[in-house]
């Protein structure tokens, strides 16, 4: 269903991107400011976040392989998948570190300033790919 709503109501290869970085940002600060004090408020909205988080995988791995060359494509793809478990060993951590220091509440307002900064990151430099040929993207 995600792969849908993402294909279909993509103004651009990098909409999903933006908009799930923006959606996941949205729910991950509600959460931080008076969203945890219930676990099944924290439940609710943590599945809202993930939701808008599936978008950005999906269109991760439907945009960054359009953005490179044919030859280097695997070696991009190998490194986009290596720094995405280094991420999955680090996240831990600093969810432990976080919530340690400041409680709760900071673990979700890290993930929403982590969002906003990729939502802006992303406004301001995925391409437009959409009806491009992909030797005009990536020569």
């Amino acid at each position: 269903m995600c792969f849908l709503l993402a294909h279909d109501a993509a103004n651009s290869a990098a909409q999903p991107d933006r908009a799930g970085l923006a959606g996941a940002a949205i729910f991950f600060f509600l959460i931080a400011y008076g969203g945890s004090e219930s676990a099944t408020t924290v439940l609710i909205m943590s599945s809202i976040a993930f939701f808008f988080i599936s978008l950005i995988s999906i269109g991760l791995y439907l945009y960054t392989p359009e953005i490179y060359p044919t030859r280097a494509r695997a070696i991009e793809m190998t490194t986009a998948g290596c720094w995405s478990r280094i991420a999955s060993f680090l996240g831990p951590n600093v969810v432990g570190a976080l919530m340690g220091a400041w409680g709760l509440s900071s673990v979700f307002l890290g993930f929403a300033a982590v969002a906003c900064i990729g939502a802006a990151i992303g406004g301001l430099y995925l391409s437009e790919t959409r009806f491009k040929v992909l030797e005009e993207l990536s020569p």
